[in-house]
């Protein structure tokens, strides 16, 4: 973040903290889940493309039904757990002045000396957050997935 907003304006290009604070947390993000990504897309074998060839597909449908689709299910659950690990990493972004959650406690605690009130209700909306984001994953993860579970 400090890189971004401090660095960023020493080479000409003036940007406000918002803008830096976005801009750090989806660099970090997209690191992590092109990782994620490109190891999902490596537990795909390659005798199944090599079957799929065999079979006569095409490269894009062998790399769609082959490839992406399973490996879209076994690293849905680690995309998961990075978006709500970037949720939780957005308090960092109170450094340069962004107005966030944990940066507001911490200033209504300056001003009323009342740090565990504050602190207090922002694990509760961090955890009521937490919850809310793992219930939809995991009803977009059903509605999407439920192709696995449909020969049984």
């Amino acid at each position: 973040i400090y890189i971004v907003y401090f660095g960023l304006p020493s080479i000409g290009i003036r940007i406000s903290e918002v803008t830096a604070a976005i801009l750090s947390l989806t660099l970090y993000a997209g690191a992590y889940i092109t990782e994620i990504v490109r190891a999902g897309i490596q537990t795909i074998g390659k005798g199944q493309r090599e079957a799929a060839h065999t079979l006569g597909m095409s490269p894009y449908l062998t790399f769609r039904y082959v490839v992406l689709l399973p490996a879209i299910s076994a690293i849905f659950p680690a995309l998961t757990s990075q978006f709500i690990l970037i949720m939780l990493a957005s308090s960092v972004v109170s450094v340069i002045s962004v107005p966030e959650l944990t940066g507001v406690a911490n200033d209504e605690q300056g001003l009323t000396f009342r740090s565990l009130e504050a602190y207090l209700v922002v694990a509760a909306i961090y955890l009521v957050l937490t919850a809310a984001f793992k219930g939809v994953f995991a009803l977009i993860e059903r509605a999407l997935f439920s192709f696995r579970f449909a020969g049984r």
